[in-house]
């Protein structure tokens, strides 16, 4: 239902009337990059219009922009508040820009309000475009570069403060480190520990149990053809505006928590350090700009000229030398939320310049770095809160940040002292530990492994007569050393076997892609016996 079909409750406008049903409320033709709208609420900057929704809705949806009779300078910046909680706040919109999407939970409202705050010239007429009120829920949230998705069943403890982490299985070691030495050290009283994954692993499950934590699915969007994991993070940045937390950290796992972290949030600002290049006299000499950095292919961005183009860096932009390492962010909720306003504003062109890539690298960053200057929402944390260990000798007191392999190689026993004997015996007997906890009643092997009902690898002709046979299997066990077209064979032939239950495939770290080219949903366990373990949900 449109909005403009309420009646506000209350109005608060700096100049002329509310606009409604195709009036701007003052004498100004309605245009918005050239186009008009049928169905907008025009309010002037500053400007607080107030709606009785009783809790009969459940989202709001709009789209935000400056009419083009704004001055040339106007800048505003939109927030979507329930109750007195501000659920969406914008980064500035500025005239001429394209138009933002707005997408809103607003469960249990009674009063919306849509806010307008001028922070340019007086002539700010702000538009909300096609504003309308759902009964449906919003059930997902989607990463700033459209990479991930992430489905909002998730749960939800509420406290004051959230620590969030990509993590992948074989980084699980990684994982526990981090969340031992950051619930021993940070002092953040009231924090919940949140974990963020792109396949399932029973690993990281269990590490989540022993410290509290909540596990997040992300699920890929299969825009382009990712390279890297780099690229399943971006819904890490910004899920955090469905957390009931007030301050969060947003962090690499690859970090050794040695320093109390409540001096590290700096009020509507995101805290960060920056990217490390030699010694601290060598980084403030060297200092490039962005421009140079993501223009360069000598650079981690591994750019060119043409990226500069494509992301639309003006001149300020590419002399900038704030240089910014993203492995660990902290800030409110705002601070996010105009974060990922900013983000958001980059697409599609930022999920082109990832897609372009030639390699691996972390472009990400770039694009973080990019939003913070725009938005102008980052204060410069001290180096000791994001110690990058790459460049620099180890210091007591600091968050150590093991970034680089070969600094996860030279500092490996900083992981193992923090892991001990415990996080072995997590890793031990993981397939046993898995085939007892579910407690199958009736399991067949397709392999060499020691099963009462088993068929060798090679015995086509066994297997294809039991797939034709009435069986009670709950559970097919599959030493897999197979091609990619007998994998598929296989897979058909057990399906056929197993009417409900699991599949627990064995496999070499290097066939994993063959799952992944038949497009076959699996859980990762972790790896025992030397080799991966998967699990296939029939």
């Amino acid at each position: 239902m449109y909005l403009e079909q309420f009646t506000p409750k209350e109005t608060m406008l700096s100049y002329g009337k509310l606009g409604v049903k195709g009036s701007m409320g003052y004498q100004i033709i309605p245009s918005i990059n050239g186009q008009n709208f049928n169905h907008c609420i025009s309010s002037h900057a500053s400007s607080i219009v107030k709606y009785e929704l009783n809790s009969k809705y459940n989202s709001f949806h709009s789209y935000i922009a400056l009419n083009d009779s704004s001055s040339e300078n106007a800048s505003v910046e939109f927030q979507v508040v329930c109750d007195g909680e501000v659920r969406y706040i914008s980064s500035k919109v500025k005239k001429f820009e394209k138009i933002r999407p707005v997408n809103v939970d607003i469960s249990g409202t009674n009063t919306l309000e849509l806010r307008c705050f001028n922070f340019g010239d007086y002539i700010s007429h702000s538009i909300w475009i096609d504003p309308n009120l759902s009964e449906e829920k919003i059930n997902h949230h989607i990463g700033p570069f459209n990479n991930t998705y992430i489905n909002l069943n998730f749960e939800i403890k509420k406290s004051k403060y959230a620590s969030i982490v990509f993590a992948s299985g074989s980084m699980s070691k990684y994982l526990y480190a981090f969340l031992k030495s950051f619930q021993l050290n940070s002092n953040l009283k009231d924090c919940i520990n949140y974990i963020v994954i792109a396949e399932e692993s029973y690993v990281i499950n269990k590490i989540a149990k022993i410290f509290n934590a909540v596990v997040i699915k992300s699920n890929k969007t299969n825009n382009y053809q990712v390279k890297s994991l780099f690229d399943f993070k971006d819904a890490t940045y910004t899920v955090l505006k469905h957390i009931d937390a007030e301050y969060f950290i947003v962090s690499d796992i690859d970090i050794i928590v040695k320093k109390d972290l409540n001096s590290a949030f700096i009020e509507n600002k995101i805290g960060i350090c920056r990217d490390v290049i030699g010694t601290y006299e060598e980084t403030e000499e060297k200092r490039h700009s962005l421009g140079e950095l993501v223009s360069s292919e000598w650079s981690a961005y591994q750019g060119d000229e043409n990226c500069l183009n494509l992301l639309r860096f003006n001149e300020e932009e590419k002399n900038n030398t704030d240089i910014l390492n993203c492995g660990f962010l902290t800030g409110n909720k705002k601070s996010f939320m105009i974060l990922e306003d900013e983000l958001k504003k980059m697409l599609p062109e930022s999920q082109f310049y990832l897609a372009t890539a030639k390699y691996p690298v972390p472009r990400e960053q770039a694009l973080i770095n990019l939003a913070l200057i725009r938005a102008n929402n980052y204060h410069i944390l001290d180096i000791e809160y994001n110690y990058q260990l790459l460049w620099l000798p180890i210091v007591e007191n600091a968050c150590l940040h093991l970034n680089g392999i070969e600094t996860k190689k030279e500092h490996s026993y900083l992981v193992d002292q923090e892991c001990g004997d415990f996080f072995e015996q997590i890793n031990k007997n993981l397939f046993e530990d898995y085939l007892h906890l579910n407690n199958f009643k009736n399991t067949l092997c397709i392999g060499n492994l020691e099963f009462e009902n088993k068929i060798e690898n090679n015995d086509w002709i066994g297997l294809k007569n039991l797939s034709s046979q009435s069986c009670s299997y709950d559970c097919v066990v599959y030493d897999h050393f197979d091609n990619l077209s007998n994998t598929k064979i296989k897979l058909h032939l057990i399906n056929k076997i197993l009417n409900e239950g699991k599949v627990i495939v064995l496999t070499d770290k290097e066939n994993l892609e063959i799952f992944d080219l038949l497009e076959i949903e699996y859980e990762l366990l972790g790896t025992d016996f030397g080799r991966e373990i998967l699990v296939i949900e029939k």
